[in-house]
Order: structure tokens, then sequence, then C-alpha cells
């Protein structure tokens, strides 16, 4: 929106100092270079006054006041209402779903709804996940879509969505004594020259596998299943 403006203005002031002729070419990135305080000569006053202009419009988006979380949001007029409509803004209630900059549908496609569930009650179980993967992007942002699944509930274990092979003993990280959820490059153990430890699950997001820790089970109890739950909700649905 910004940026519009700042064209538009370029050109309303090229076209004031010309008679109102010219194009946009010779006076684009005029203003500009007057708000990074670029420019050597003294701007025209033409300049000048698009630039006072530009400022004041910038300091009213700044005090517009902030809405009240779940309470009321704020209609923010940008431009004049003949020109655009107005932006609304609004924070949901602090006791709701949070919102996310990342995709949660990330690991649902990537593991499917079983293996999703699979994560989930593991990390309910308090048990250790490692998540694998050569995308640090998808790595990360699974990690995160996965912890924000959780909600209502928060975790309160130690959790890492990149841990890098270039970090000096950070495979250390992986033998703490409390549950955590920790993604790791693809090539950590090559990397590390480290065995991963016994009690981890390990779930392999570029190849769709899961590697269970010996005797150990990812099942919740019956009255906390997940798959149970799910299963109602969809027959609910139809």
């Amino acid at each position: 929106m910004l940026a519009k403006l700042i064209d538009v203005c370029n050109v309303a002031a090229h076209q004031k100092k010309n008679g109102g002729s010219g194009g946009r070419r010779r006076v684009h990135n005029v203003i500009w270079k007057y708000l990074i305080s670029k420019m050597a000569d003294a701007p025209d006053p033409s300049i000048l006054h698009w630039v006072k202009q530009l400022e004041t419009w910038i300091f009213r988006l700044l005090s517009a006041p902030v809405p009240v979380p779940g309470k009321c949001h704020l209609e923010l007029h940008l431009v004049p209402e003949g020109i655009g409509k107005p932006h609304i803004l609004a924070l949901p209630d602090q006791t709701r779903f949070s919102l996310v900059d990342f995709p949660l549908h990330l690991p649902l496609e990537l593991l499917g709804v079983e293996k999703c569930i699979q994560i989930l009650e593991c990390i309910m179980l308090e048990q250790k996940v490692l998540m694998m993967s050569r995308d640090y992007n998808v790595l990360t942002m699974s990690v995160l879509a996965l912890v924000a699944m959780l909600y209502p509930l928060e975790y309160m274990f130690p959790v890492i969505p990149l841990l890098p092979a270039s970090l000096e003993n950070s495979e250390q990280l992986l033998y703490a004594p409390t549950p955590y959820i920790i993604g790791i490059p693809a090539s950590f153990g090559q990397t590390r020259k480290t065995c991963l430890p016994n009690d981890v699950w390990l779930f392999d997001l570029d190849s769709d596998t899961v590697t269970a820790p010996p005797g150990l089970s990812g099942q919740l109890p019956p009255h906390l299943n997940l798959r149970e739950a799910c299963s109602e909700l969809t027959s609910n649905s139809h």
C-alpha cells in the first residue's frame, strides 16, 4: 500500500511540475530517495508537499489503536472510502487457538493422519521424539505444527525445530533425561558420527517411516485414545 502511494505521489508531483504532462519514468524513486535521506540537493517544493502527506499517513497508521483481543475489531481506512474498502484488524481471544504463520497441514501431507496421530500420542506420553528430513524448512515447520496441534494442551519440555549438525557437541542434547521434540537434518548421524539413543522415536519425513525404540509402545490409554476420538468426530460429521 505504501509503495503504491509513493508511486502515485511521484507521478502527481511530476505532473504538477510539468503542467500536467510527462510520464512516470523520470520521477520514479524521487520521493523514495528523499524519505531515506539520499538526495544530495534540496527537494522541489512540490516534492516536499507530497513527502509531508506521506509522513502524515505513516504517522496516523502507526498511531492506530490496538484492538482488544476477542472483544473488538478496528476498521482502518488507509485510503479514502471512495477508493478502497477499510482494513479490518482484530486479535483472537487469548484463550483460543493462537495465530500461526506456518502451515499446520504440512506434517499431515508428509506422514498422513495415522502417523501424525502416532507422533501426538508419543508426545502426550512424554516420549522423546526426533523428526528428520533433508529439507530444513519442512523439518522446522513440521515440528512447530505438531506442537501447535497439542492445543489446548501446552508442551512444557524442550522443543528444538532444527538442531544443526555444525553445532559443537550438539549430539549430547539427544541424550537429555527429559522428553523432547527435536528436528535433525538427515545428514546429522553422518556428520556427528554418533548413534541415536535407544529411547527415542524417529520419524523420517522424507521416507515416511517410523523407527520405534525397543520395548516401548506409542499407544495411549483407552480413555485418551486419539484414534477413537478422531473416528467419533468423523462419524458424527456424517
